[in-house]
């Protein structure tokens, strides 16, 4: 999407109900004797640019992003190969499915085992996904235990042993919150190596025990 098209979409997604509220109390502020053309003049000029907001003594307006991608399933940013929102002067956003993510995500060339090494778990999920699943499984090592999840009804949890990384294994687990398009997204956790039950490598994510983790109805 770009153009136009991109610009009054950027607008219907950057636009608070606190700004709406704004445009409306300007409006009203009018008297009521006023021309369509005097509203006009006072309203049009809010409806051409992005972000913008009122305080006591400044009004401060944004410019429209000249770019903007988004994944139009699930009507969320989204761009595999650049910025998802760039404004002229070059500032740019990343998103990965609406979640923000640092540029080097999309931008540089990196491997499984700094996207494990990422704090963030929704950054860190980003970026292996980006990787892709299936090239992340088969370059960190070997499966050991897979088991029924029971904090995810209809869902497994897979353990594995990652090959020259002695510090932590891997737990692969599913979402337990289904996303608009239907779909369940995959999480891979690092947890420390100790463990050779999935359950209880879970439980640990969770801070709690394995027999309250089996117990619960559903884990999020």
């Amino acid at each position: 999407m770009t153009g136009n098209e991109s610009q009054f979409y950027a607008m219907d997604i950057a636009k608070s109900a606190y700004q709406f509220g704004q445009q409306d109390m300007l409006e009203k502020l009018l008297d009521s004797s006023a021309s369509e053309d005097d509203v006009d003049a006072v309203t049009y000029p809010f409806s051409r640019v992005g972000l913008w907001w009122i305080t006591r003594k400044e009004i401060v307006v944004c410019d429209r992003p000249e770019a903007l991608h988004y994944d139009p399933i699930r009507r969320e940013l989204h761009c595999e190969d650049g910025p998802t929102v760039r404004w002229r002067d070059g500032t740019s956003l990343y998103h990965w499915h609406g979640r923000s993510i640092p540029p080097w995500i999309i931008e540089e060339e990196y491997g499984v085992k700094q996207a494990l090494e990422v704090a963030n778990v929704e950054v860190r999920r980003c970026a292996l996904e980006k990787i892709g699943w299936d090239n992340v499984l088969k370059s960190v090592g070997t499966m050991t235990r897979s088991v029924p999840d029971p904090g995810n009804p209809g869902q497994r949890l897979n353990l594995w042993k990652c090959d020259g990384i002695e510090e932590y294994a891997m737990l692969e687990c599913t979402n337990a919150t289904v996303e608009r398009d239907g779909t369940r997204r995959k999480y891979i956790l690092t947890v420390p190596h100790r463990f050779a039950n999935p359950v209880a490598a879970a439980a640990w994510t969770f801070g709690t025990t394995v027999k309250k983790y089996s117990a619960l109805a559903r884990a999020t």
